[in-house]
């Protein structure tokens, strides 16, 4: 007998090398692919530790694991509708867990348990690289912001200053282009509507160009930029699993703005006391 059809497929994407002690980010995305499994899925993101996916890092002899968390089975029904077609693509940063993994070549693989059904990822192959020697002290600096535990996280989340990222080298300015681009959107005195839109090009490869298009497309959209409807177009003509996103971009609610509101600029938790970051003055 033909084994039924799977109610939900996991795909990984990853970089082919990564740094290690910098950011290890990944891209998930699940997808309903039943006719008949109308679920709601819980939110997760970038900023979500830990997130519902599962991993598994192994090689030569050794294994790491990000064991995922779901919301209890018997919890008040809370989420996203995920009804048949629907297709959730997320970040996810695996240093947050396993900051400093050892060089080598190994392989990862992804898994969820999703309303009673076992989704697994194809293997992909990584390579994690030692970070230069001149880096380290000031990677693990920036790491670890105002005290808090060593975080990328934390970086962007809960850091009120602003980064110094003298002496890197490019190899590690490369590894942390996306973070401190984010810190500065999310903290800097500038409104989204005033950023350049070009800004998100310095990082825009491999798992993270369709989300540097999706950035794009949110400040073009803030500043009424004439050119943002065919970029919204390509955009969900290329990567569609994006339209949620794309739908809170038109709300008010896109991955910039959420930074800002939430962590930055713009929060209602935003320290009177304190200089600004990126800002000489109060």
């Amino acid at each position: 007998m033909d084994d039924p059809t799977p109610a939900y497929q996991l795909s990984l994407a990853c970089e082919g090398s990564y740094d290690a002690g910098l950011p290890f980010l990944v891209a998930v995305e699940l997808a309903n692919v039943s006719p008949n499994q109308v679920d709601l899925l819980p939110f997760f993101d970038l900023f979500t530790s830990p997130c519902p996916v599962s991993f598994v890092l192994r090689g030569d002899g050794r294994e790491w694991s990000w064991t995922g968390k779901f919301p209890r089975r018997d919890d008040e029904p809370t989420g996203l509708s995920f009804g048949p077609g629907s297709r959730w693509p997320a970040l996810v940063d695996l240093s947050e867990r396993h900051p400093e993994l050892p060089p080598g070549q190994y392989s990862l693989a992804a898994e969820v348990l999703f309303s009673g059904t076992l989704a697994r990822s194809e293997p992909s192959l990584v390579e994690i690289r030692e970070l230069p020697e001149s880096d380290r002290e000031p990677v693990a600096r920036l790491r670890s912001p105002q005290g808090e535990a060593s975080s990328w996280r934390a970086f962007l989340t809960s850091n009120w200053g602003t980064p110094d990222t003298n002496g890197l080298s490019e190899q590690a300015r490369r590894g942390l282009a996306l973070h401190t681009y984010l810190h500065q959107v999310a903290y800097g005195p500038l409104p989204i509507a005033a950023l350049d839109p070009a800004g998100p090009h310095r990082f825009a490869h491999g798992i993270l160009e369709s989300w540097t298009t999706l950035l794009r497309l949110e400040i073009l959209l803030a500043a009424g930029r004439p050119e943002a409807e065919g970029i919204e177009l390509a955009l969900l003509e290329r990567w569609p699993a994006l339209a949620w996103w794309v739908a809170q971009v038109h709300a008010g609610s896109g991955v910039l703005r959420r930074l800002r509101i939430l962590y930055g600029a713009e929060s209602e938790y935003a320290p009177a006391d304190q200089p600004r970051p990126y800002q000489t003055t109060r």
